[in-house]
């Protein structure tokens, strides 16, 4: 009698157990699914949310930029993240003549086309293997052979122009 008891006290724990570990393994994805989210306007009448959950939908990619300084050295760096022309295309931008990144701390970039639909153009979140800082919004706007004032660090806002 004695043994079915225990038995049975050992099975409700070992099924709280898992559960519990469930439980805390689906906290966990949901707090990864919005890392960050940046507001895009100028597509539809209203701001929408890009966030890194929609981000994955577009696929990311990874890239070896050059960052020219200003002394005229270059830095190579890999970075991984998402085609800027295939997050509009993402969100239906339609046709463009311009698009305005636009940093956490007010600092924007306006950027043609051109540079827009480029390769090396992307929302980085990664450089060298390394996820960006919470304190960078997590994502940096990389222009593959530009200088520094080109690159927006803490993405927070992009705005297309039509």
């Amino acid at each position: 009698m004695k043994i079915k008891g225990i038995m049975g006290f050992i099975l409700i724990l070992a099924l709280t157990l898992i559960s519990l570990s469930a439980c805390s393994t689906d906290q966990g994805a949901s707090v990864e699914e919005t890392l960050w989210t940046i507001s895009v306007e100028g597509v539809k009448e209203e701001a929408i949310n890009f966030t890194s959950s929609d981000a994955e939908k577009v696929g990311s990619r990874e890239v070896k930029a050059r960052l020219k300084k200003k002394d005229g050295s270059e830095k190579e760096q890999t970075w991984k993240g998402y085609g800027l022309k295939e997050v509009l295309e993402h969100l239906d931008a339609g046709e463009f003549s311009a698009v305005v990144v636009e940093a956490q701390d007010g600092y924007s970039k306006e950027l043609p086309k051109e540079v827009v639909i480029g390769e090396g153009t992307i929302l980085g979140v990664m450089v060298d293997g390394k996820a960006l800082e919470e304190s960078d919004n997590r994502v940096q706007l990389v222009i593959n052979g530009k200088t520094p004032n080109w690159w927006v660090k803490g993405v927070a806002k992009i705005k297309v122009i039509k």
